[in-house]
């Protein structure tokens, strides 16, 4: 909260000139949601016995900077980043570079979520194929109602090709 950050700085954050530019406030809020998930919602899942896992922003450096979210600190059992890459003007290739990024930053499985609906068939096969070869342990699609009778023949085909 800000009057926690006050009582820490000094200063309201609100009274900050600039106050996305200043590297305390911005610590303070990756350290808050950080000690969220990891001293709270995570021993809260494993003391009910469950696994816990998130869908979060892509990166974990774009997340950062994007949505403060730090979750390469996070103490997950599993992470579904979305990686959305139509969201962000970019190929199937971005896909595979963020996987890879959040595969070398955690140390639990990642499953590479996919926003499918805006992709033809061919970059739904090769956007799959490439979150597997950026080290993702499978995928997440969003947006079932994409999912034609076609496009589950097809997914089951490429994972099936994929894990021989």
């Amino acid at each position: 909260s800000r009057a926690a950050f006050k009582a820490m700085h000094g200063i309201d954050p609100l009274t900050m000139k600039d106050p996305e530019a200043n590297a305390a406030w911005l610590k303070y809020r990756l350290d808050t949601v950080v000690d969220l998930v990891n001293n709270h919602l995570v021993p809260a899942a494993k003391q009910g016995g469950k696994q816990i896992s998130a869908a979060v922003f892509p990166g974990p450096s774009l997340a950062r900077t994007m949505v403060r979210q730090d979750w390469g600190r996070f103490t997950l059992d599993a992470y579904f980043p979305m990686l959305y890459h139509t969201f962000y003007d970019a190929g199937p290739e971005w896909v595979k570079t963020y996987t890879a990024e959040a595969v070398r930053t955690v140390t639990s499985p990642v499953y590479s979520g996919l926003f499918i609906g805006p992709l033809s068939d061919a970059d739904f096969e090769r956007t799959i194929r490439l979150a597997i070869e950026g080290g993702a342990a499978g995928v997440s699609l969003f947006d079932a109602g994409a999912m034609t009778s076609a496009r589950w023949t097809r997914f089951a085909a490429i994972t099936k090709s994929l894990v021989a």
